[in-house]
């Protein structure tokens, strides 16, 4: 299954927040996760959690690709944004691309988008790619507009729209304290976080593993 990557053309999408969560709830058993950004957040995060993770320099890249593009069961590795985390986001089998709603996210969501298919057409054509509309206000005008701009690009553009993770302060507080988006105490927000976790589920054929995911308490 190799790597899932969680990548963004621009820094502040929420993406060390969706691969910690990734990686302690994607199956019956948290999965390896590999911390590339140098800011060390899923590191960190990591530590308060007790989830396996190594934090990894630039330099580490090509040994990683080697190691385990082509293994059964699927790593999670959160990528710093643009250049430097481009070329393991662009050899991953599911590289998920987290955006908030703003204008100028979803401008680097277009840029990275199209790097990523430019990376699949020049010899990785069945990496998957996906994205999670997050840090999104709950009822406004702009979440549900750029929702339905997010599913109807997903039909023309070759990418899965996995859902949104609402804006919600016990987001933040989990992180802060090495919770998992699945056990943060936030009903919504483990909602939200479930239907995320079985599209991607279904996306790697990893729901039909041993123990599928785990359960909601």
């Amino acid at each position: 299954m190799g790597i899932l990557a969680t990548w963004s053309d621009k820094g502040g999408t929420g993406k060390t927040t969706l691969s910690t969560s990734l990686a302690s709830c994607l199956g019956s058993q948290p999965l390896q996760l590999y911390d590339f950004d140098p800011q060390g957040d899923a590191s960190r995060w990591a530590g308060r959690n007790g989830l396996r993770c190594e934090q990894l320099g630039p330099g580490a890249a090509r040994g990683f690709l080697r190691e385990f593009a082509n293994q059964e069961s699927p790593v999670v590795a959160d990528l710093p944004p643009g250049a430097a985390g481009l070329p393991i986001a662009a050899l991953a089998e599911l590289c998920v691309i987290p955006t908030r709603p703003g204008d100028a996210d979803l401008v680097a969501l277009g840029r990275a988008l199209k790097l990523l298919k430019e990376a699949k057409a020049a010899g990785n054509p069945d990496m998957q790619i996906a994205v999670v509309l997050s840090q999104a206000r709950v009822g406004t005008v702009r979440t549900e507009t750029v929702e339905d701009a997010l599913k109807r690009m997903s039909e023309l553009d070759g990418f899965t729209y996995l859902g949104r993770l609402s804006h919600r302060v016990q987001i933040e507080t989990a992180s802060a304290s090495g919770q998992d988006l699945l056990h943060c105490g936030d009903g919504a927000v483990a909602h939200e976080f479930r239907g995320i976790l079985e599209r991607i589920s279904n996306l790697l054929n990893y729901g039909n593993t041993e123990g599928g995911l785990k359960p909601v308490p």
